[in-house]
């Protein structure tokens, strides 16, 4: 009986010796380990400026994107077809040299910043589970907000979910994968970096797709409606990410959609993913974006909108940021994306004009 309880103290002992071990080493596991990226996504790294990749594989963004898919992973939905279109995508904007120059002589010190910026997207890629879906929610929220607005919720959102995870810990079973992911600390500069990297990548990426992002924000702007309001930041954000990411998920595998509330939108609109639109109301309207990346039979159908002509237009989102207030209740702040979301020049607006009715004219696919 003695042995067995030394036993059982010795194996107490190991195990909280070996926790320890895994918390002391965390911040230099982050820093070092690097998956090999998905085929899907190889396009893009070769594209990458070299300073770009040496960053997203051994930088700051690689170390922050390993941080925040750890501390999410095990709250995500698995979405394979939604990273393989998304990397083909990403891959596809990078490979074309209008979108994406090469930084030359004349360039100087700055050549290593000449073209998109894909780094947190490598960085993702080669960070292995969660990493990709918290890239995603950085595009969702860098297309609403604007950069302190999302920094401050990505503060929340950390500070929630490692609460979350201490209370998993008081249960008589928990993982260890939890309790090094409570632990981890993603520090103001790291989501700010994080934030400016996806953000800098849309900007590509509306250029780079600049007709069926224009289609897809006159939809959105068409929509006049908003996000179900949350009073809890953490819960509003985690719908409408993981409903996103769910729903188009379906939809690049080829299973049609129904959907009743903005919140898909704003992910289509984020992530250069285009599947053709059918709306519902006095008369059944498709419009036919042709995008290859989403399968046959992948079709939404929007049976929501705002009947009042003179509402504000696009889809608004709000919600109570306290990170933003010094003292006093959260602000609850709106914010709305919509047509004026991307800017074109008139030449630009001519062809997406043309665009719009080819589409309209247009078999389905």
């Amino acid at each position: 009986m003695a042995a067995s309880i030394g036993k059982f103290a010795v194996s107490l002992v190991s195990g909280a010796q070996e926790t320890n071990l895994a918390l002391a080493h965390l911040s230099l596991d982050f820093a070092i380990i690097r998956l090999e990226a998905p085929k899907e996504f190889q396009g893009l790294g070769t594209a990458l400026s070299k300073k770009r990749k040496h960053e997203a594989e051994q930088g700051s963004v690689h170390a922050t994107a390993r941080r925040l898919g750890a501390l999410f992973a095990d709250d995500m939905p698995p979405i394979p077809n939604l990273s393989r279109a998304y990397g083909l995508r990403a891959s596809e904007i990078a490979e074309n040299p209008s979108f994406n120059p090469t930084g030359g002589i004349a360039d100087g010190p700055l050549a290593g910043h000449v073209g998109a910026d894909g780094t947190s997207i490598w960085a993702a890629a080669t960070s292995g589970r969660g990493a990709l879906q918290v890239h995603l929610l950085a595009c969702l929220l860098a297309r609403m907000w604007s950069a302190s607005e999302a920094i401050a919720i990505w503060s929340e959102l950390v500070t929630a979910r490692k609460a979350k995870l201490e209370e998993t810990l008081h249960g008589l079973e928990f993982q260890a994968s939890s309790l090094i992911a409570s632990r981890i600390e993603v520090s103001h500069e790291s989501l700010a970096e994080w934030d400016a990297s996806a953000r800098s990548w849309l900007r590509t990426g509306d250029k780079a797709k600049l007709l069926q992002q224009k289609q897809m924000m006159l939809i959105v702007d068409n929509i006049g409606l908003p996000i179900p309001s949350h009073p809890n930041v953490f819960e509003g954000v985690m719908a409408v990410w993981k409903n996103a990411m769910l729903t188009v998920e379906k939809l690049v595998s080829g299973i049609a959609q129904q959907i009743n509330d903005p919140k898909v939108l704003v992910g289509l609109s984020s992530w250069h993913i285009y599947p053709d639109i059918t709306f519902l109301g006095r008369e059944t309207t498709t419009v036919y974006l042709n995008d290859d990346l989403v399968q046959r039979g992948g079709m939404v159908t929007v049976g929501m909108q705002n009947a009042s002509p003179n509402e504000h237009k696009g889809i608004s989102w709000t919600m109570p940021l306290a990170q933003l207030q010094f003292c006093g209740e959260p602000e609850a702040l709106k914010r709305t994306i919509g047509e004026q979301s991307v800017r074109v020049s008139f030449g630009h607006l001519v062809h997406v004009a043309m665009g719009i009715l080819c589409s309209c004219l247009e078999e389905p696919k």
